[in-house]
């Protein structure tokens, strides 16, 4: 998914359970996170249903995106710069460093997991 997709599904009100934002491209990525939230959490709600979690251990993403949102149909779970994610690569020989920066997750209790994925300056 392009970044351009994923601008025109956010606009048909299509939100996948789970988006995966990399690339160089800081400031797509933030437009695209912050359009995700406008559309997501309720105005004044925003501090209660959002979480943000910095290179977190598994266990924390899981507590996050299992808490229930309040008073609002999703949650917003935003996770950054995740060693989960590159788990592994160091160890191989001449391995490219992935430059994945956020994965946030709107979560709708008891909902099934799916991704979506885009990369800016590229496909996916």
């Amino acid at each position: 998914m392009t970044h351009e997709e994923f601008f025109d599904a956010l606009k048909r009100g299509e939100i996948a359970p789970a988006y995966f934002f990399h690339g160089e491209e800081e400031h797509v990525k933030a437009s695209a996170l912050e359009a995700l939230r406008a559309r997501l959490l309720p105005a004044g709600l925003e501090a209660l249903n959002e979480t943000a979690l910095q290179n977190p251990a598994a266990a924390v993403v899981v507590a996050a995106a299992e808490t229930l949102p309040l008073m609002a149909e999703r949650r917003l779970v935003v996770v950054r710069d995740s060693a989960l994610l590159t788990a592994g690569k160091a160890s191989r020989p001449r391995a490219p460093r992935l430059s994945i920066t956020w994965a946030a997750c709107p979560i709708r209790p008891a909902s099934s997991f799916s991704a979506a994925a885009w990369q800016t300056g590229g496909k996916s």
